[in-house]
């Protein structure tokens, strides 16, 4: 039974990410059909948010954005962005900022750029995965971490326990990494 669940949603992923809309998507997975046997598993909702614009950016990072923002090219605001709490992976609150392509073997297939004066954190468990940030990242939501990524700028910790609890190992910061508090 899981096989045909990782199966259907790698088909429903293959589908959303060769679309044909050039602005902001956003899928639900709906439960599969089950035998009684089969009932304890359960398929629970996704979304993703395709940035192609800045307006999919802006909507993408808002509290009704999907919990995966899927970047499909370089993008440049002059907008402050809020990667804002609301959307949940698999019932738990997280956010993953995709700047990056891949292809069905989960090989990266193209990295890109979020040029912006900055990203607020506020969403729990959120990540930055895959390509490069130009700007200063400030966190004030647990769990936040930068997979296979680079901060071009410098990120800052609304507390030494954010700090602390931070893996820098995982991605690369240009700039300082630090605790600070944002005045604003």
């Amino acid at each position: 039974m899981k096989l045909k669940v990782v199966l259907l949603l790698l088909l429903v992923a293959m589908q959303v990410l060769t679309g044909c809309s050039p602005t902001s998507q956003t899928l639900a997975v709906e439960p599969v059909e089950e035998s009684e046997a089969q009932a304890a598993d359960t398929v629970s909702t996704a979304t993703l948010t395709k940035v192609t614009d800045e307006t999919a950016l802006l909507e993408g990072f808002s509290a009704n954005g999907g919990w995966i923002i899927l970047f499909e090219g370089d993008i440049s605001t002059e907008k402050e962005l809020d990667l804002a709490k609301g959307p949940t992976n698999d019932g738990a609150p997280s956010r993953k900022v995709a700047l990056y392509n891949q292809d069905a073997d989960k090989n990266v297939t193209a990295r890109y750029t979020l040029t912006a004066p900055s990203i607020s954190v506020k969403s729990i468990n959120s990540r930055i995965q895959g390509g490069t940030f130009v700007g200063d990242v400030y966190v004030t939501a647990e769990g936040f971490r930068l997979v296979d990524a680079v901060i071009d700028g410098n990120l800052y910790f609304s507390s030494q326990d954010l700090l602390d609890a931070f893996d820098a190992t995982e991605g690369e910061v240009t700039g300082i990494t630090a605790f600070a508090i944002r005045c604003h």
